[in-house]
């Protein structure tokens, strides 16, 4: 054997490992597979498999994107990456590339010259890394956990009241319509750990952090199939929700599958702060009172929270003239639908900025505003945008009182034909 053979020969496979690594996709053997058995570590996109182990460990947004495991996240992938038509590779590249889905579909088409033109509008006014959250709404948002904590505070120690409960009730949501909000979008701050930590605000007001994750990227991916309608008792079925004990979401169940190891190991965390809500808010004010007394109290608690928070989410996404089905053309002749467009026709003023870019805070909208409804009316996509907050109740009203009635249905199931 010549000297050094062995060195050599080492080397020589090293590098062939890494040609075959860095070697483009149509040069590798990869395996195909249908959705169906994708594992817990692979993620679809674009009919593409790649394994997310790795990746988890360097994602720039934390290794919650394991959380995804198992899915197909073309819709989801690119809602979140608005630089992917630029470059695909800078993204991609990152991940492990090990397969292709061999029934994979999609009902939308990306990069239309709609989402273009609103894509490079707005990043000319939020740069492209500077979307996160601004001094004012680190401001604004240490505040209201400052506002909750006291609330909170007051409300276990000296014991609950009418006025308490207002405050609590109006802090938590406060809570849920801001911080958490944004920090569970990911957008609060580029850190990972600080949308992480302000994430758990979602427990805090008697939700869940990862059913919200599992629920709200959801519906902005597929607006066409979930939106939320007014909830009077949204503390109820929240609070007392049995999906925390497994953390499965089941409204969007249909298209996601959230049984992955990421989402277990999370469990115990989501069931102790359920847990202490519940004790904090409910098992205490029987300590300092009678039982009709606290509850009393309590209602009077989750009654100002559900109507604050859920009222007003319900206002964006539930309005006449709105789009229920905006994928309805696909089905009928199999033309894929702008994503975008699917977006805005079925959300009503600042709600469409958050379809639109989920991963912007929420302290842009007033800046965007302007540019997205002047870009829409050229488009010709619909957009309904109220200045006052008392046009879109009246036709949240409208609305709902059309679909009790059975004005929207296309039969006329009153008539008794």
């Amino acid at each position: 054997m010549p000297p050094n053979s062995e060195v050599t020969n080492r080397r020589s496979r090293r590098l062939q490992e890494q040609d075959a690594a860095s070697a483009p996709a149509s040069t590798k053997k990869l395996k195909k597979i249908r959705l169906a058995e994708l594992s817990q570590h692979e993620v679809c996109i674009d009919g593409l498999v790649y394994d997310i182990r790795e990746f988890g460990k360097v994602h720039p947004g934390g290794d919650q994107v394991l959380l995804f495991g198992g899915n197909d996240v073309t819709a989801q992938y690119k809602m979140i990456h608005h630089g992917h038509s630029s470059n695909p590779q800078h993204y991609l590249s990152k991940m492990a590339l090990v397969g292709e889905v061999t029934d994979f579909s999609c009902e939308y088409k990306f990069d239309t010259p709609f989402e273009q033109e609103i894509k490079r509008e707005v990043f000319k006014i939020v740069k492209r890394g500077r979307e996160f959250g601004t001094p004012g709404y680190l401001l604004r948002a240490a505040f209201y956990v400052g506002l909750m904590a006291f609330a909170q505070l007051t409300w276990v120690a000296s014991g609950s009241s009418p006025l308490r409960a207002v405050l609590l009730g109006c802090a938590g949501a406060l809570i849920g319509l801001n911080v958490q909000h944004d920090a569970n979008h990911g957008a609060a701050s580029k850190r990972p750990w600080v949308n992480e930590v302000l994430g758990y605000g979602a427990d805090m007001i008697g939700g869940s952090k990862y059913n919200w994750i599992q629920q709200h990227w959801t519906h902005h991916a597929y607006q066409a199939f979930f939106f939320l309608p007014l909830l009077s008792f949204y503390w109820l079925s929240s609070v007392f929700n049995t999906q925390v004990l497994d953390l499965n979401q089941r409204g969007s169940a249909q298209i996601m599958d959230w049984s992955n190891d990421y989402t277990k190991r999370r469990i115990p965390v989501s069931l102790l702060l359920r847990a202490l809500y519940i004790g904090m808010n409910i098992v205490n004010p029987f300590f300092h009172h009678s039982p009709a007394t606290a509850l009393y109290h309590i209602w009077i608690m989750s009654t100002v929270e559900s109507l604050f928070l859920s009222g007003l989410f319900s206002l964006s996404h539930n309005f006449e003239g709105a789009d229920r089905y905006p994928v309805d053309h696909f089905e009928k002749t199999g033309e894929q639908v702008c994503w975008m467009k699917a977006q805005v026709s079925p959300s009503a003023s600042e709600a469409a900025y958050q379809d639109l870019f989920p991963r912007m805070s929420s302290a842009y909208y007033p800046y965007i505003a302007p540019t997205v409804r002047r870009i829409c009316e050229k488009h010709g996509v619909r957009y309904a945008w109220y200045p006052w907050i008392h046009q879109n109740f009246i036709a949240t009203v409208t609305y709902m009182h059309n679909s009790g009635t059975g004005g929207h249905w296309e039969l006329d199931p009153l008539s008794g034909k």
